[in-house]
């Protein structure tokens, strides 16, 4: 099985993948212990563009051109790519993108937006 979790907020304060894991630090151990029975990637959008790998999961930091968009076409397609059995979408304020990632995806794949307050 593959989670994916993607972040759609942009946070130019970050420009590395270890200061943005030190941020989310308690989530990040949420994700590595799924990652023990599943293949876990985070999706997000920092000041810095590049994969990494930390503690089973693993991290794709996109380009973020279209922070300021409302169609984030190139990061769905990306979700997509990675071929997902389970989306979930952190944060309740992106409705608009949430229901255009299910167009780009498989109609079976389930998207569960959590609530992050």
């Amino acid at each position: 099985m593959k989670l994916v979790f993607i972040n759609y907020s942009y946070l130019s304060d970050y420009n590395s993948p270890e200061s943005w894991i030190k941020r989310i630090h308690p989530f990040v151990l949420v994700m590595q212990s799924l990652s023990k029975k599943c293949e876990t990637i985070y999706v997000g959008q920092i000041n810095y563009v590049g994969d990494y790998l930390y503690k089973g999961v693993q991290y794709h930091f996109l380009d973020s051109t279209e922070k300021k968009f409302h169609f984030p076409f190139s990061l769905h397609r990306f979700v997509k790519d990675l071929k997902p059995d389970i989306v979930i979408v952190l944060g309740v304020v992106f409705p608009i993108q949430v229901l255009q990632l299910k167009f780009f995806l498989n109609k079976k794949v389930p998207i569960i937006v959590q609530h992050e307050a």
